[in-house]
C-alpha cells in the first residue's frame, strides 16, 4: 500500500520503497536533491563556510534577528472577538522562556538562521505529564532525518548525532520548520546556489589576494643575459622581501645587469571585481526576497521608496515566516480540543503599517465616516474590544446618510414682545418654562 506522498510524487517515489530501516537510512543520504552536482565552486561550500560570505551572513542575520525581535501572543478565539491568554502554557513557551538555557529572542534567532541555511529547523518538544508542551529543545539539522516506516507508512524523525546512539521521535514531539521542499524536508539554499556562493567567496578571495600583493599588476622581469642561480634567488628574494604585500606599496625597485620590468595582468576594474561582487549581493537578495537597502545596498534607494520597501520586505520577506511558524505552533504546541479556541501570532502590525502618526491620521479619518468603530481600530492594533460599546459606529451631527428623510428644523425659542418692536426672551419661572405669550400693546 502506497500513501499520499508516493501517489503524488512518483519520481521520488523509488526513496521511500519498503525496506529495512538501513535501507531507508541510505536513501534518505542520498536524496534526490543531494543527487545534483552543486560544486561548481573549487573550495569547499557548507551551510557554515557560507557564512564567512558577507553579504550572505548579513541577509541570515537580518531576517534571524527582525523576526526574533518581535513577540508571540497565544490569542483565545471567542467568535467574532478575540482577547489574548496570558496564563495558557503556550504563552509562557513562547513569550517567557522556551527553555531554560534560551531566551525567546535566542531561540526563534536560533531556529530561523538554521532554516535560512540548512532549509530545516528543528526542536524537540519536551512533554509534560498532561500532554502539554514543556519546552522547545533546539537540535542542529545535520544531525535530524525524517525516515518513513515500511510497514505502516508513518513517518518519524532520526535523531544521529556523532558517537551517540540514534533517537526516534514521532511527527507530534518534533517542532519543524522548513522551507520549500517535498513536503516532508525543506531545501538548502546553501545546496542549491553553492556555486554563487562560492563566486561570492572567490571575489572575496581574489580581493584580497589583490591587496596582499601589494595592489600593483603583476609582470615580466626580462634580462639580456641568463642568471646565475644566485642571481636569480637575491632578484627573486628582493622583490618579495621589499615590493610584496600592501605596506610595500609605491616602494622602487631596483633592476640589476639591464634588467627590464613589463607588465602584463588587467588591473581590477577591467576585471569587473567590484561589478562581481555587487551581482552577488543582489542574488543574495532575489534567494531570500530582500530587499538590496537591507544589505546596505543603496544604490537604487530614494527617501521616497524606502518605507514601501519596507513594507515590501515584511509581506514578501518576512510574512511567510511568521506564517510558518505560526501555523507549526499552532498544530504541534495546542492540545486537539485546544485547536479550534487558541492560536499564536506575531505582532507585527508596528512593522507592517508604517509610521503610528500615520495610521492615527487614517483611522480618525475612517471613525469620522463611520467606516470603523472604535473595537475595530483597536483589533487593527492587536489589541482587545471595549465590549459591545466599542461596536458602535459613530458620525457628526452634521452629517447624515442621504437615504434619510431631511430632519425638521428645530423649534424657535420663545420671545415677548413689550413696547415697540424689539424682542425680548422670556426667562422661565421656577425652573419651568412658560408657554409663549401673546404680544401686549402697553398704553402710555
Amino acid at each position: 500500500m502506497t500513501n499520499w506522498f508516493t501517489r503524488s510524487f512518483p519520481t521520488f517515489a523509488k526513496y521511500f520503497k519498503r525496506g529495512s530501516t538501513d535501507e531507508l537510512l541510505r536513501r534518505q543520504e542520498h536524496h534526490w536533491w543531494h543527487d545534483a552536482d552543486l560544486n561548481g565552486f573549487t573550495g569547499i561550500v557548507t551551510e557554515d563556510t557560507a557564512m564567512k560570505y558577507a553579504a550572505f551572513y548579513a541577509a541570515v542575520d537580518r531576517i534571524a534577528s527582525d523576526i526574533a525581535k518581535l513577540p508571540i501572543h497565544v490569542y483565545q478565539n471567542k467568535g467574532r472577538d478575540f482577547e489574548r491568554a496570558p496564563s495558557h502554557p503556550v504563552q509562557w513557551l513562547l513569550h517567557d522562556q522556551p527553555n531554560q538555557y534560551q531566551t525567546p529572542y535566542i531561540f526563534k534567532q536560533t531556529m530561523v538562521g538554521y532554516l535560512l541555511r540548512w532549509g530545516n529547523a528543528y526542536a524537540e518538544i519536551q512533554m509534560r505529564g498532561d500532554g502539554r508542551p514543556a519546552a522547545l529543545h533546539v537540535i542542529p539539522p545535520q544531525y535530524v532525518r525524517v525516515l518513513v516506516n515500511a510497514a505502516t507508512d508513518e513517518y518519524f524523525y532520526e535523531i544521529r548525532p556523532p558517537n551517540q546512539p540514534p533517537t526516534r521521535l514521532d511527527l507530534e514531539r518534533m517542532f519543524h520548520l522548513r522551507m520549500i521542499g517535498d513536503g516532508m524536508m525543506g531545501l538548502s539554499p546553501v545546496a542549491l546556489f553553492r556555486t554563487m556562493i562560492g563566486m561570492g567567496l572567490s571575489a572575496e578571495e581574489a580581493g584580497k589576494s589583490f591587496f596582499d600583493l601589494g595592489m600593483r599588476p603583476c609582470g615580466v622581469f626580462s634580462v639580456p643575459n641568463q642568471l646565475s642561480p644566485e642571481a636569480f634567488n637575491r632578484l627573486r628574494g628582493q622583490l618579495e622581501q621589499y615590493n610584496a604585500g600592501a605596506k610595500n606599496t609605491g616602494r622602487m625597485l631596483l633592476a640589476e645587469q639591464g634588467a627590464k620590468v613589463e607588465q602584463w595582468s588587467i588591473p581590477p576594474e577591467d576585471a569587473q571585481l567590484i561589478e562581481s561582487r555587487t551581482f552577488t549581493v543582489q542574488d543574495i537578495c532575489r534567494i531570500f526576497h530582500l530587499p538590496p537597502h537591507k544589505l546596505q545596498d543603496l544604490s537604487r534607494a530614494t527617501f521616497s521608496n524606502v518605507e514601501e520597501l519596507d513594507r515590501e520586505y515584511v509581506g514578501d520577506c518576512l510574512q511567510p515566516h511568521f506564517t510558518n511558524f505560526e501555523q507549526e505552533a499552532n498544530c504541534k504546541l495546542f492540545l486537539p480540543g485546544e485547536q479550534a479556541k487558541f492560536y499564536v501570532k506575531f505582532s507585527v502590525e508596528a512593522m507592517l503599517r508604517g509610521k503610528s502618526a500615520d495610521r492615527a491620521a487614517l483611522y480618525k479619518a475612517m471613525f469620522e465616516v463611520a467606516a470603523l468603530s472604535p473595537n475595530e481600530i483597536r483589533a487593527l492594533e492587536d489589541m482587545p474590544s471595549l465590549g459591545p460599546d466599542g461596536d458602535k459606529h459613530y458620525r457628526p451631527l452634521n452629517l447624515q446618510a442621504v437615504e434619510d428623510p431631511p430632519a425638521p428644523p428645530p423649534a424657535p425659542p420663545s420671545r415677548l414682545l413689550i413696547g415697540g418692536d424689539e424682542p425680548g426672551i422670556k426667562e422661565p419661572k421656577n425652573g419651568k418654562a412658560q408657554p409663549p405669550a401673546k404680544k401686549e400693546e402697553v398704553n402710555a
